[in-house]
């Protein structure tokens, strides 16, 4: 978690700090002047014995100078104050502040920069190319790269304000680091920043979940496996969780086939997945757009990817890497249309017919759309990614736990039982079920969803079926294998699959394993930006040109 500054908290502990400094001062001073009115008296006499003698001894020896070390303290934590003052003039400002969250936001803002720059480039480029086939084309471009030089203004004020914002809160965390530490010998520094907790032990804290457990009725174990309370233990404690949980199950104490015990399960094993491919699950937030979710797209793919090269049996990992790159580039291809259709200008290359079905999309639709794909790429690695990460960490074992929990279903564990055996056969069949599954139960309602949202579902799904990209080398893209139809279909989608993309795969892991290795381990940017539209323009006219109907099949 990166660093968080907010000015309210910040302006609470000043003036708590400073009152406390106040009165503290004040009943110090009192302290002190009694207590050397006392020593005067014990001195003079005006108070003599024994008692006095060791009182004034004490006084002299222990108190007095406890309480210049006292003012001596408070006036280190006065100057950490005044320099903690300073340091937060320069922050205050921008309220509240939160690293995490403008590094996607200048992630984005940067990303947003770089393709409207490319669209200028484009724009350019078409103008040598074309302009004498088709007059007019350079004043139409260069309306169009007018107002994108506007927008490139704006974006470069706002990505100078993000990093404003930024280099004035790290310069807050340097400027104040170690403030308020060195005073105080037998107390606390204050750390502004970060508070880390005791690191979990397995052992105890199974031992813990095992007699908590114990100490209840059915309903409330239910209730409480539940709640969001136990979730929340069970993030910080997986390890331990896992054990107690496995032997509850096994010992009857909570049922096997439950809800409670499946969601354990798939959270345990999605932990270990999201760990392996480095990404932090409170910042996949899809409404934050594809930009924002770059990173973490590419490291999907890049974890199946990993998956594959580490393991050729996991076939479906390998193919999922290989076709990433159609999607991401799908997924980018959106941003530049918004840009494109908030310009009002048509681009020359786009024919009338196309454009006309263009212009009937609202942002807030587009939005809608790329939320929808990057929703489909997050639910089906939380579906594959626990399964693979449960074969890999315990084979059989732990998949047939999935199984028996509900977690996935008996053909499932027969797919993986399949990919278990070794046998080349029986690897490819299990592999090839984990495909169907994935488009044909865990995102065939997303794309149902965009096919049916009024008005423009129809048109966008036709447009996605047109223009698709398809990233294995020798697979075909649906307008070549088919004459009608629509991809977001599920007849449609996976007659494609069945009689083209997966053949051509399995012939490429069998014939050219070698091919299929380089592919995966090369750039998997690199492998998007050859799927995007401004790279696969000609490819896409020669479609139209060629009278794919755009209509589903009957």
């Amino acid at each position: 978690m990166g660093l968080i500054y907010d000015a309210a908290d910040s302006n609470n502990l000043k003036t708590a700090l400073t009152g406390n400094l106040t009165s503290a001062l004040s009943v110090l001073q009192a302290t002190e002047n009694a207590s050397r009115r006392l020593v005067e008296a014990l001195s003079g006499g005006e108070l003599s014995g024994k008692g006095y003698s060791a009182a004034q001894l004490v006084l002299t020896r222990d108190i007095i100078p406890q309480i210049t070390a006292a003012r001596d303290e408070i006036d280190l934590i006065q100057n950490d104050l005044t320099k903690y003052t300073y340091e937060d003039g320069k922050v205050n400002r921008f309220g509240v502040l939160k690293e995490d969250e403008l590094n996607a936001q200048l992630t984005a803002t940067r990303a947003q920069r770089d393709l409207t720059e490319s669209l200028k480039e484009m724009n350019s480029a078409l103008v040598t190319a074309v302009n004498a086939v088709l007059p007019g084309t350079a004043e139409a471009l260069g309306a169009v790269n007018s107002q994108l030089d506007l927008v490139l203004t704006q974006l470069e004020s706002d990505l100078r304000d993000l990093t404003d914002r930024l280099d004035a809160l790290r310069g807050f965390h340097q400027g104040t680091t170690g403030l308020f530490h060195k005073t105080v010998s037998k107390g606390k520094g204050v750390d502004m920043f970060a508070l880390k907790e005791a690191k979990p032990d397995p052992k105890k804290d199974a031992q813990y979940l095992t007699e908590l457990l114990k100490g209840m009725t059915p309903e409330q174990r239910s209730a409480y496996l539940n709640s969001p309370q136990f979730r929340e233990w069970a993030s910080k404690h997986w390890e331990g969780a896992k054990v107690a949980m496995d032997a509850a199950a096994d010992s009857g104490l909570i049922a096997v086939k439950s809800p409670e015990y499946a969601h354990f399960l798939t959270g345990y094993w999605n932990h270990k997945a999201l760990l392996k491919a480095g990404i932090d699950p409170a910042t996949w937030d899809l409404r934050r757009g594809t930009e924002a979710n770059w990173e973490t797209i590419k490291k999907v793919y890049d974890y199946y990817g990993r998956l594959y090269l580490k393991n050729p049996d996991l076939q479906w990992a390998g193919m999922a890497n290989m076709i990433g790159p159609s999607f991401a580039g799908g997924f980018r291809d959106l941003a530049m249309l918004r840009s494109i259709l908030k310009s009002g200008v048509q681009p020359p290359l786009i024919p009338d017919n196309v454009w006309a079905v263009l212009k009937q999309f609202s942002d807030e639709e587009l939005r809608f759309y790329e939320t929808t794909l990057l929703g489909m790429q997050k639910e089906i690695f939380l579906d594959q990614a626990r399964q693979h990460e449960a074969f890999l960490g315990g084979g059989m074992k732990e998949i047939e736990r999935l199984r028996a929990s509900g977690a996935i279903d008996q053909k499932t564990e027969i797919a993986w039982g399949q990919i278990a055996s070794g046998d080349p056969a029986q690897v490819s069949q299990g592999n090839g079920y984990l495909l169907e599954r994935e488009q044909n139960e865990i995102i065939n309602d997303n794309y149902d969803a965009m096919r049916n949202h009024a008005p423009t579902g129809g048109a966008m799904t036709q447009l996605i079926t047109l223009i698709g990209a398809a990233s294995i080398p020798g697979a075909k893209t649906f307008p070549e294998v088919f004459s009608e139809g629509n991809i977001s279909v599920k007849e449609d989608r996976w007659s494609l699959i069945k009689e083209d993309t997966l053949p051509v795969y399995r012939e490429l892991l069998k014939n050219q394993p070698e091919k299929v290795r380089e592919i995966i381990e090369s750039d998997f940017t690199n492998r998007t930006e050859g799927m995007r539209i401004p790279n696969r323009l000609p490819e896409i006219v020669g479609r139209l040109r060629q009278g794919f109907t755009g209509k589903e099949k009957p």
